[in-house]
């Protein structure tokens, strides 16, 4: 292998690409990556959805937001959650697995709905 390439190294955009497909695992993938982790990002969620204050902490910084942005950060990060619940845990669930796309996708698009409508209240389009 070339220095100049990247041909055995993943990058960002594949590991992207991997959710689209389906999951793999043992017995602990699924209930680590499927189920304790996204409980603590729900779990987050609904405290910070209690306070009604969201805090981000970046490279940059700790951004906090409050009212109505912080709202959708909180719905975005619950719907994050449950996208990684459906995509390690009810993938790999025999009985569970034929629901589990659609609910990815719901998952995915209230992600979006939440993220954008609290970047665009922030910005003071909303």
């Amino acid at each position: 292998m070339s220095l100049w390439t990247n041909k055995d190294h993943r990058t960002e955009f594949d590991d992207a690409d991997s959710l689209a497909y389906d999951s793999d695992g043992g017995r602990l993938k699924p209930w680590l990556v499927g189920a304790v982790i996204p409980f603590f990002i729900v779990l987050y969620g609904v405290t910070c959805l209690s306070s009604d204050e969201t805090d981000i902490s970046g490279p940059d910084g700790r951004v906090v937001a409050y009212g109505t942005a912080a709202t959708g950060l909180v719905v975005a990060f619950i719907a994050l959650g449950l996208f990684l619940h459906f995509h390690f845990f009810w993938r790999l669930r025999e009985r569970l697995e034929p629901y589990a796309e659609r609910l990815k996708l719901v998952s995915l698009i209230v992600f979006l709905g939440g993220f954008l409508f609290a970047i665009f209240h922030r910005l003071g389009l909303f």
